[in-house]
């Protein structure tokens, strides 16, 4: 009786390594366009996809969880508040008259000719205001230093934009533009939204809550260089801070898939 009772536990036991072996393996097959959202602990990297630049996930500070050390920098005061899920201090809230914004570095940015940025936010004012830009925000717009590269925001009543300028067009005081995108359908105010704009050299598209709301050809327009990328705001003069919670903001340099973006518009 003892043989046959060891017998079994051997048995039991080499099974159940065998589960352990496969299941481990499945882990490693994940593509690497997957993108988890983190809960876990502050200093963990949580995502696989070797094409996302800069994560902030707002897990009560500026931490990029991408791996690659691009911070968000803090210009004024914000508050960390629920998330869309409802979790605690995971999200940044922006009041709009208190000059702040986030500054992202352009080091791994400027010169590049595929992006996608995705971002949750929820909008409370309903007056035109700027999501995220890449563009002078004091240089006087006459001088030397002065340039634009892309602006996303929302128009008064509710209506997405996405604006890029043209290779050779960064300091250009007229024209250079491509079209701009507007998207066919208004976001949802008091109400968590998600946003993303896809382009390369020959395509743009924006989408709102994982449809495609707009989409138009374009020419090459690779990132300008000359500053930060910016959270809610684009320029000193007319600032358009925006008014509400953001979180979630995902910089890649590749453009997504529809499936993606749909994935990562998920509530």
């Amino acid at each position: 009786m003892k043989t046959k009772t060891l017998l079994y536990l051997l048995l039991f036991i080499l099974l159940t390594a065998g589960q352990s072996c496969k299941k481990d393996s499945t882990l490693k097959d994940e593509p690497v366009s997957e993108i988890r959202n983190s809960q876990s602990e502050d200093n963990a990297t949580a995502v696989v996809d070797t094409s996302l630049l800069c994560y902030l996930p707002f897990n009560g500070n500026f931490k990029d969880k991408s791996g690659n050390n691009n911070n968000g920098k803090l210009i004024g005061p914000i508050s960390f508040v629920d998330d869309r899920f409802g979790n605690p201090s995971k999200a940044v809230s922006f009041s709009g008259t208190s000059s702040s914004y986030i500054e992202i570095p352009e080091t791994q940015f400027a010169g590049l000719k595929s992006m996608t940025i995705s971002m949750d936010f929820y909008p409370i004012s309903t007056n035109h205001q700027e999501l995220i830009s890449k563009m002078s925000f004091d240089a006087p717009y006459n001088s030397p230093e002065w340039y634009q590269s892309f602006t996303a925001g929302i128009e008064a009543g509710g209506t997405l934009d996405f604006d890029i300028r043209q290779e050779n067009y960064c300091n250009s005081l007229n024209g250079g533009w491509n079209p701009v995108l507007f998207a066919n359908s208004p976001v949802i105010y008091n109400s968590w939204n998600h946003m993303a704009i896809t382009f390369d050299d020959n395509i743009q598209k924006i989408y709102l809550n994982g449809n495609l709301v707009d989409t138009d050809v374009k020419t090459a327009s690779p990132i300008c260089s000359g500053g930060p990328i910016r959270l809610a705001v684009w320029w000193q003069t007319d600032p358009l801070y925006f008014t509400g919670k953001m979180d979630e903001v995902k910089l890649f340099k590749r453009v997504l898939s529809d499936k993606e973006i749909r994935k990562l518009s998920i509530k």
